[in-house]
Order: C-alpha cells, then structure tokens, then sequence
C-alpha cells in the first residue's frame, strides 16, 4: 500500500519539472535590447541619415542597423520557438497564445498605455521643473489631475457602471488619452504657461484608469485559464517594452520641443533679459556717481 502510495505521488502530486529555454530567452532579451537600444542612441546618431561625425554604415545610421538586427534576432527567436514544439519540448512561450485575436489586440494596447503613460511620466515633470522653472512642490500640484483622473478612472468606472462592456471601455480609454495628448500637443509652444497641462493631465489619467480596470480582464480571458499565466508573463513583457520604448522617445524629442520654451521663458524674466540687463546696468552706474564725492 506505502509502494503504491508513493508511485500516485511521485507520477501525480509532483509537479514535472521544466526547464528554462536559455537559448530562447537569450535570443528574445537580445533582439528587443537591440531595438531599445537603437532608438535610445537617435539623439546621437539620427534615425535614418547620421548625424555629424555619428557612426554609420553605408551612408544611414546605426540606428535602423539596430533596429533591423533586433527584429531578425526576434525571427531567429520565433523560428528557435517553433523548433521546440515541433519536437515536443516546453518553449518559453507558446505561440500558439497569438492566435487569440482579444489577446493579442490587448498585448498591443498594453505596450501602446505604457509608451504614453511613461512619455508623459518622463516629460511634464521636466517641462514644469526645467522650462518653466517651478519648484518640485509646484510641479507635484501641477500634476495631481493625472493622479485624480487615474483614480476616478480606475475606481469609477467598476464602481457606478459594473455592466459596462469591457470593450467599450478600453475603447473609451484609449480615446481619452489620444485626446489628452493631442490637446497638450497643441497647447505647447514658446508662449506656454503652466496651467496648459492640467485638463490633457486629467484626460490622459482618466484614460489611464479606463484601461487599467478593463484591459487585463480582457487580455486574460481571451485564452483557457490554463494559459493565463503565460498572458500575465506577455502583459509584463508588452508593458516594460512600452516603458522603455516610450521613455527613449520622450527623452529624445523633449529638448527639440522644449527648447524654444526655455528660451522664450528665460528673456521673458527681466534679470534675463538684455533690457532687464541694461536697465540694471543704468541702475548701478547711477548709484556708482550719487555716492562719489563732489570735487572741491
């Protein structure tokens, strides 16, 4: 009875053990490194025509190079996948996942929420602090309606409509930050104050919070409940990229847009200014010749 005991734990109580596919997970953190890592050096070397004294290779930069090695690393990956199921062996991910169009559709709306929420994490501040001078206490007021319309978006939405197609509300979250982005977008220029943030920041933070209560439901019931943990493994991988990538874009087009407005911002102070500097040139020489003493 022990023999037999023993036999039905060890064949149905103990978990197989699988093993990590190394050459995958190589292949796959090496061609989206590579991609990443293009995009970061374009303010360096330019996207497509190189830069002044920038590496390039047959007259175009290095950063489409990258970017083209990166996506043939990522086929090799998929064909080194695909390898493993045909034999019969555990891949590191299945790809049969991407068969499920709501799943897929929802990987690619999570990369695009976190390509925008890490933009706009990574620039307002910068806009506020740098360009328009504002202290941090300032610039953390300024940024309370993202943090008010996420919460609203996020805690309100489940709450007052629980019967609201989750569809429908990634759809309405995604337009909320497209409209966000656009109205700051036309909001910016050389003459910009800081209050032109606080209704895009609010619209973006609403549309933030729509998707963040819907959008992994929807992603992870599109596939058996036996698969949903590799769907929380891609939702990370889809989410940490958007990050990188939308962080690499900020930074590279914040000082080609900001730049004017610190400018602008700086001559419009009088201590910055060449009248203000001038003036206080005049100043200074008038005092200099009231408090000479009189000749005799």
């Amino acid at each position: 009875l022990f023999s037999c005991l023993l036999v039905v734990w060890k064949n149905h109580l103990v978990p197989e053990r699988v093993l990590l596919d190394v050459i995958g997970a190589t292949l796959l953190a090496i061609g989206l490194g590579l991609a990443v890592y293009g995009v970061l050096r374009t303010s360096e070397w330019g996207w497509v025509i190189p830069k002044p004294d920038a590496p390039s290779l047959n007259g175009v930069s290095l950063t489409v190079w990258l970017i083209i090695l990166g996506g043939l690393t990522i086929l090799a990956f998929i064909d080194w996948e695909t390898r493993l199921i045909t034999r019969g062996r555990e891949p590191l991910i299945q790809l049969s996942l991407f068969h499920y169009r709501d799943m897929t559709a929802g990987l690619t709306v999570f990369f695009v929420q976190y390509l925008v929420q890490a933009g706009v994490f990574f620039t307002i501040p910068l806009f506020l602090s740098v360009a328009l001078g504002l202290s941090a206490l300032e610039t953390g007021i300024r940024i309370l309606p993202l943090s008010f319309g996420l919460v609203a978006g996020a805690v309100g939405i489940p709450r007052f409509f629980p019967k609201a197609s989750p569809q429908r509300v990634v759809r309405l979250g995604l337009l909320l930050m497209v409209a966000g982005i656009a109205v700051l977008i036309v909001a910016l220029d050389q003459y910009a104050e800081a209050t032109i943030v606080t209704v895009p920041l609010l619209l973006i933070g609403l549309g933030i919070g729509a998707l963040a209560s819907q959008l992994g439901a929807v992603t992870v019931s599109a596939v058996p409940e036996r698969q949903s943990g590799e769907v929380g493994g891609l939702q990370n991988t889809a989410s940490n990229l958007g990050a990188a990538m939308g962080t690499a874009i900020a930074g590279l087009n914040f000082d080609r847009r900001t730049n004017h407005v610190v400018s602008n911002q700086r001559y419009r102070r009088p201590e910055h200014s060449l009248l203000g500097q001038g003036a206080g040139q005049c100043s200074a020489c008038e005092w200099a010749y009231r408090s000479c003493p009189t000749p005799t």
